[in-house]
Formats: structure tokens, sequence, C-alpha cells
């Protein structure tokens, strides 16, 4: 189960927004980004044996949406990391039809 921070916790710091631009940039590097919403995001798991926190990369285009999961702080990303997942097989998200 994912939460944004835990009950009692402090919450963390959100991540900058040059940040946010650099990790974008890389996926661009990486994979077709022209026409699609790009998101990054960091996400803090509290289920047993998950990393505490995760940077989630989704991609959504109109024919398809696919993201890439780095078991890691947004800060502690790197161009090496973000390039290697997104040369893997992606993870299909399921289409959401309104």
């Amino acid at each position: 189960m994912f939460k944004m921070f835990g009950a009692g916790e402090k919450k963390p710091a959100p991540p900058s927004k040059e940040l946010v631009a650099k990790i974008k940039g890389w996926v661009g590097e990486a994979v077709e980004t022209t026409g699609a919403v790009l998101m990054v995001t960091e996400l803090k798991c509290t289920d047993v044996g998950c990393p505490p926190f995760d940077t989630v990369m989704a991609l959504l285009r109109e024919s398809n949406n696919d993201k890439r999961i780095l078991h890691c702080r947004m800060i502690e990303v790197t161009r090496e990391e973000v390039l290697r997942v997104w040369s893997e097989q992606p993870e299909i998200m399921s289409d959401v039809k309104s």
C-alpha cells in the first residue's frame, strides 16, 4: 500500500521542480514523449518487504500507457538508471476509457 506519508510522521519536503524536470528530461532521452503526458512522482510504501520509497515515472499516450519504477527516493535517481529502466520491457498500464 502506498501512502504519501504515515500517521505521526513529518511530511517530507517535496522534490524540487528542477529535479522533476531533470528526470523528465532523462526520460525524454530514452523514449519519445512528444504528445504524451509524463508524470514523475515519489511514493512512500508501507507494505512489508516494500522499499520505503519509489520513484514512479508514468508515460500516458493516446495509444498506450506505460510506467517505470525505481525503488529509491527521487533525489537518488540517476540518468543511467532512468535510461536503463526505459530500455527494458514496458509495464503496460490498463487503459481507462471514459
